[in-house]
């Protein structure tokens, strides 16, 4: 007979339980409260070694019904752990979302990272592809992750460019980024209307206002092909536009606006 499991495994157990279905990642910090990394982390390996075999067992033989019988934890990368489930088509262990797995192995060495911006269009609704093989912007040195069929590539990029790092407007920044040359290109003018229709639909939404309020004031970040991007997408949707260009808003000393036959130098409304 097995011996009872210590109050602390079991809390381990519940909380990564209650977090599996949507894919969470766990880390040390998650169970902080427990009590000392040490005993908390060899808790967790151990929990993953067990995790494993049964992993491999299963996939063995072919039969996931032993592998589902008992909680199992397992290992995406030093430190990382996850509790899967069974995926309803392939009936097999699902594995967490990357964006979590890139957020936690980032976050706990207090680096920053650039949502994908095949991810970003994803969440926009741009694309429906999920690449085999994701390519992460941070300012660490991380070895590739392996997270299924799929795998985590990590790229060391400038301060500059990681500016948009963890904010809304840096979601809108690349998700234009992955449709760049379907938006400038000389494609189907439908499929460019659609992916407006995607940006507007996301900007003019709760979370699109501070994705708004971001890039205006980040102005000098964005591309000038992006800022037009942008504000047909809000003129589609029967909103004011992102970037109004300076002639429009700033009167000269006189009082009077530009001279009608000089070219504007801001982008187009």
């Amino acid at each position: 007979m097995a011996p009872p499991l210590s109050p602390l495994r079991l809390e381990l157990m519940r909380r990564m339980q209650a977090g599996a279905a949507a894919g969470q990642v766990f880390t040390w910090s998650d169970f902080a409260d427990l009590g000392p990394h040490e005993i908390v982390e060899r808790h967790l390996l151990r929990l993953a070694a067990v995790g494993e075999t049964a992993y491999e067992a299963s996939r063995k033989s072919g039969d996931w019904e032993p592998f589902f019988a008992d909680f199992r934890v397992m290992r995406v990368a030093r430190g990382i752990y996850y509790s899967p489930v069974r995926n309803r088509m392939t009936k097999r262990p699902t594995v967490p979302m990357a964006e979590n797995v890139v957020a936690a192995v980032v976050s706990r060495l207090g680096g920053r990272w650039l949502v994908p911006p095949e991810a970003a269009a994803h969440e926009l609704g741009i694309t429906n592809l999920v690449p085999a093989r994701l390519v992460v912007e941070t300012d660490l040195r991380l070895q590739p992750i392996s997270l299924g069929n799929r795998t985590i590539e990590f790229q060391t990029r400038s301060a500059r460019r990681l500016h948009w790092a963890g904010r809304a407007g840096g979601v809108v920044v690349q998700a234009l980024a992955w449709a760049k040359d379907l938006l400038t290109g000389s494609g189907d003018e439908e499929e460019r209307i659609r992916i407006r229709r995607c940006v507007s639909r996301h900007l003019s939404s709760e979370k699109g206002a501070e994705a708004v309020a971001e890039l205006q004031a980040c102005v000098a970040l964005v591309e000038d092909w992006m800022r037009d991007q942008i504000d047909l997408a809000m003129e589609e949707a029967g909103l004011d536009p992102v970037f109004i260009p300076s002639w429009q808003t700033e009167a000269t000393g006189d009082g009077e606006g530009p001279d009608p036959d000089e070219t504007p130098s801001g982008p187009r409304p």
